[in-house]
């Protein structure tokens, strides 16, 4: 089953998409309101050959607590003078950060609301650019569609883990 942005099958990223709100309709009649990020980020220690992988966005550095009883522990930034002055070896680990598509096309939630009910129909109500707009756009259409109403047929339990169905009333 495909997504629909505007009424059409949307199948493919429109450039500088983040991610998009959605909306479920269930098969027992309810619906639901969530986000969904196309793009995961990962990292990987860096290749022995120093070549990018597939996806590359940047390098960068992690200090790492050498001591020969617990082997290497990652710490903060911030540890490193305090580490020195304590006589303990610290050094940097080298990283590669990775962007790839996440599986947004065959996505249907992992909300535990959703559960085992049946999706008849995806919709894509907004795209949004970066990741907060995406989280900001997600709280406005939960408002703007009223989802902890209990009039409404939405199975929403929460709006942004703050305002819950539960203790509203």
């Amino acid at each position: 089953m495909n997504w629909l942005y505007e009424g059409k099958p949307y199948t493919e990223l429109t450039k500088g998409v983040y991610g998009f709100i959605y909306k479920l309709y269930l098969d027992d009649g309810t619906m639901y309101i969530g986000k969904k990020d196309c793009y995961e980020e990962v990292s990987k220690p860096i290749k022995k050959d120093l070549s990018k992988r597939t996806g590359h966005v940047e390098f960068f550095n992690k200090l790492v607590l050498v001591n020969p009883e617990t082997n290497y522990i990652a710490v903060s930034r911030k540890d490193k003078a305090a580490l020195r002055k304590k006589g303990i070896k610290a050094t940097r680990q080298t990283y590669e950060k990775l962007k790839s598509e996440s599986n947004w096309l065959d996505y249907e939630s992992s909300s535990d609301e959703v559960g085992n009910r049946v999706v008849i129909k995806k919709e894509i109500l907004e795209l949004a650019p970066t990741k907060r707009s995406l989280t900001y756009l997600e709280v406005f259409w939960q408002f703007k569609c009223d989802v902890l109403n209990e009039d409404n047929n939405y199975i929403n339990k929460n709006i942004n883990g703050t305002w819950f169905k539960s203790n509203l009333l």
